[in-house]
């Protein structure tokens, strides 16, 4: 509906550096200027937040619609799945946290329409910073939000986004069409995903996100997690998890390669050894092996070679 005009850098209000115009086309529906006008409003209740873009002033130039607002160049969310491109799963468990505590922050706001588009979620692909452009208020006669449905207003709908969001970016898929509400076969898409595509996670991993994807979405609300707290804190869980297998990995990668420098160590000084006749045992170290090999140059030749023996019985 509109585009960016670069206004300039402008480090003090905006420490990223980037002040633009978003600029509506001519001709905008006169309900769709008012919603978006009320979208800011409630957006800029946020301004202060680290994952919310700050706009400035909304003005009408002529019969044009003007925002003046922070920029940052990243892609939306709506573009990377549009393009399938998948998220490592560190960068993704980064990106949920962002939005579960930005909601938290827009619900102890006061903010009743806290509706996020995935075409109004930027996101770093490589760090997992998320940045929301504007919360959505959703057209009367649409009970959908584009991306994925947010049925409640209220935190349980918040909590139903957030399941649905992890399953979004881990499958590359919605878990559900229409009214299918069918959580097990969800879940069981979602298991087969996750090993097929994050090899590297092993079962207790894969068990806490199908969990927590079952605890959020599910249509139970006796099962389904209270507040955003609970699925900040199983986020932070799953990262500490896979730190520590990372580094479990690391490690195990570390002494797989010194095994095989002391096995290359050891080849080398056999088959050195061998062209010079001596089957001495091998040094444990290169310090040690190339001590030994000086040291045996150095020494004067004190055993018979086969040739003077040879000689002496002529």
């Amino acid at each position: 509906m509109g585009v960016l005009v670069d206004a300039g850098p402008d480090r003090g209000a905006n420490p990223t550096g980037e002040i633009h115009v978003k600029v509506l086309k001519d001709g905008a529906p006169v309900d769709f200027v008012e919603r978006y006008t009320r979208e800011l409003a409630i957006t800029n209740r946020l301004a202060g937040h680290a994952s919310v873009l700050r706009y400035h002033d909304v003005d009408v130039i002529g019969k044009r619609y003007c925002v003046i607002c922070d920029h940052w160049d990243k892609p939306s969310l709506e573009s990377l799945l549009a393009r399938r491109q998948r998220l490592s799963y560190p960068v993704t468990l980064t990106v949920i946290k962002a939005l579960a505590r930005l909601l938290e922050a827009a619900q102890m706001e006061g903010v009743a329409e806290r509706h996020l588009r995935t075409e109004d979620l930027l996101v770093d692909p490589v760090t997992g910073e998320t940045r929301a452009i504007k919360f959505s208020i959703p057209r009367a006669n649409h009970a959908t939000v584009r991306g994925l449905r947010n049925p409640s207003a209220g935190v349980t709908g918040d909590l139903y986004f957030l399941g649905c969001m992890l399953y979004r970016l881990l499958v590359l898929d919605h878990p559900f069409r229409g009214r299918d509400q069918n959580t097990p076969a969800a879940v069981e898409r979602l298991e087969h995903a996750l090993k097929g595509h994050y090899p590297d996670l092993g079962a207790q991993e894969v068990s806490r996100l199908t969990t927590l994807f079952k605890r959020c979405a599910t249509t139970d609300l006796g099962s389904r997690v209270m507040t955003y707290d609970d699925v900040v804190r199983e986020i932070e869980n799953l990262e500490c998890l896979n730190a520590q297998i990372l580094k479990s990995r690391r490690f195990a990668e570390a002494v797989e390669r010194k095994r095989r420098r002391k096995s290359f160590l050891q080849t080398a000084f056999d088959t050195v050894a061998a062209l010079r006749g001596d089957l001495a045992p091998p040094a444990d170290c290169v310090e040690e092996s190339c001590h030994a090999v000086a040291h045996r140059r150095a020494a004067p030749a004190s055993r018979d070679d086969g040739r003077h023996r040879v000689g002496g019985a002529a």
